[in-house]
């Protein structure tokens, strides 16, 4: 039986993923769901120092409904 390994994703992947996705239900107009990727997004642009992935984060956060 052969054994798989898991690639584990970059904090700029992770990221990248968060902030397609938030925008995504911000387009369906699903401010809650779009928020709560944006947070999730955000601790971890926070916690990795990326900076330009932080400010599309709260933009996001700031206004939901654009």
């Amino acid at each position: 039986m052969t054994q798989r390994r898991v690639i584990k994703k970059t904090p700029e992947e992770r990221c990248a993923y968060f902030l397609r996705i938030s925008r995504h239900y911000q387009k369906e107009n699903d401010t809650r769901l779009a928020i709560d990727y944006a947070t999730k997004g955000l601790e971890l642009a926070r916690k990795h120092n990326l900076e330009a992935y932080r400010a599309s984060f709260e933009e996001i956060i700031r206004q939901p409904g654009r």
